[in-house]
């Protein structure tokens, strides 16, 4: 079975509450035996690139924007912090105990290759922030944390202000 890496990274921005990340990758079996094949998404994608983000498949958290890319699904989504659950999720990305997409959809199109199936043609519904997804690779790859940005931008004015004075004197 081939193996795909992608690189962890936490950013930080201004606005809280947002990701990114893959939230399905193509050309790698997951748990279940489904590999997802590039244009998959193709069709659900001229629809709508918006789509509800759940909490493990179950409740509503946010909205993610999707987009196709040579590896996979790319989504960035935006936790609706004025729900309990969605603060909760948040919560667990930044300290990141959760780190895995995992989506929800239909096959429209599939053929098996062996024991694995694969899926030429998707209708997706959802997509879903878990702890442990059935594909090892699809997950969140960056956090961003408006608090982390203001630490960031008042060390900078700081290193700033030091410059400054040491070329006064």
């Amino acid at each position: 079975m081939p193996t795909l890496a992608f690189p962890f990274e936490i950013k930080t921005a201004t606005a809280e509450g947002e990701f990114e990340g893959l939230a399905a990758t193509y050309g790698n079996e997951d748990s279940v035996g489904d590999m997802i094949e590039p244009g998959a998404f193709t069709k659900t994608l001229a629809s709508a690139k918006d789509r509800p983000l759940f909490w493990q498949h179950s409740d509503v958290v946010g909205v993610v924007r999707l987009e196709d890319s040579p590896g996979g699904l790319k989504a960035r989504g935006r936790l609706t912090l004025a729900v309990q659950r969605a603060r909760e999720a948040y919560a667990l990305l930044k300290d990141g105990a959760v780190r895995g997409l995992s989506i929800g959809f239909e096959t429209i199109r599939s053929d098996f290759i062996g024991s694995v199936r694969h899926l030429r043609e998707i209708k997706l519904w959802e997509v879903s922030l878990t702890p442990l997804p059935a594909n090892e690779f699809a997950g969140v790859t960056a956090v961003k944390s408006a608090q982390l940005d203001s630490i960031r931008a008042a060390l900078r004015d700081f290193r700033t202000e030091i410059l400054s004075a040491m070329k006064g004197n």
